[in-house]
């Protein structure tokens, strides 16, 4: 298995960010579809029109730090999201798929997740 994977490289954060923006769009308030918003420590917040955290602008260690806020319980949706990526990596017969995504999506610009 490649180690690559797990160095959360320029990819691998890209991927977290794409995944990251489909959950935060599945949100719903009064049955209309909103971006949630994502918290971070200093107070700064990421929503509305920008959908997708620029990546290369961040660290993993940072972007672990994105929470969803629901009144007093919050969701680190990057930790939850590269949980789920591991676990889907060693689960996997072939994980190679999964590291081919990766290693894509380091040398695209634009980001479509459909």
């Amino acid at each position: 298995m490649s180690t690559g994977f797990w160095l959360r490289d320029a990819g691998y954060l890209r991927l977290l960010s794409i995944l990251e923006g489909i959950v935060a769009d599945c949100v719903q308030n009064n049955n209309r579809s909103i971006r949630y918003p994502i918290d971070w420590p200093d107070g700064s917040r990421l929503r509305g029109k920008e959908t997708i955290l620029k990546t290369q602008d961040h660290t993993f260690e940072e972007m672990a730090e994105g929470r969803y806020v629901f009144g007093a319980n919050e969701l680190f949706v990057y930790q939850s999201l590269d949980k789920i990526l591991k676990f889907l990596a060693v689960r996997m017969k072939d994980p190679g798929p999964l590291f081919e995504l990766v290693e894509q999506l380091k040398n695209e610009t634009a980001i479509n997740a459909d």
